[in-house]
């Protein structure tokens, strides 16, 4: 399943990003419909009965996760100046690493 999910999420990195490139996207539109879709897949992932809707929710969750994580990027190189991109998206990277290593320590407290 994490292949296919991987899968999924690489391929609509760089469709995502070629979305955000059209002028008439708005790149928090895209954003906030795949928060949208991958808040509700996760809700909905513990009622699927079968394996083949749980891979098939899986897959789509990690489309979401791909366009999340292009949009995002997007979005914060879009609003700095030129002067402020490279510190910017850093400190960006930065945040985002630093849930990410907190994450399962706390998780795995409270389970």
């Amino acid at each position: 399943m994490f292949f296919f999910n991987g899968l999924a999420s690489t391929i609509f990195r760089a469709v995502t990003g070629r979305l955000c490139d059209i002028k008439r996207n708005c790149p928090i539109w895209i954003m906030r419909f795949t928060v949208l879709v991958s808040g509700t897949l996760a809700i909905l992932m513990t009622r699927w009965p079968s394996f083949k809707q749980l891979l098939a929710s899986f897959v789509v969750y990690g489309m979401m996760d791909g366009a999340i994580a292009s949009s995002m990027n997007v979005l914060v190189l879009s609003t700095l100046t030129p002067k402020q991109k490279s510190q910017g998206i850093g400190f960006f990277h930065l945040c985002v690493a630093i849930t990410l290593i907190a994450g399962p320590p706390l998780e795995v407290q409270y389970a």
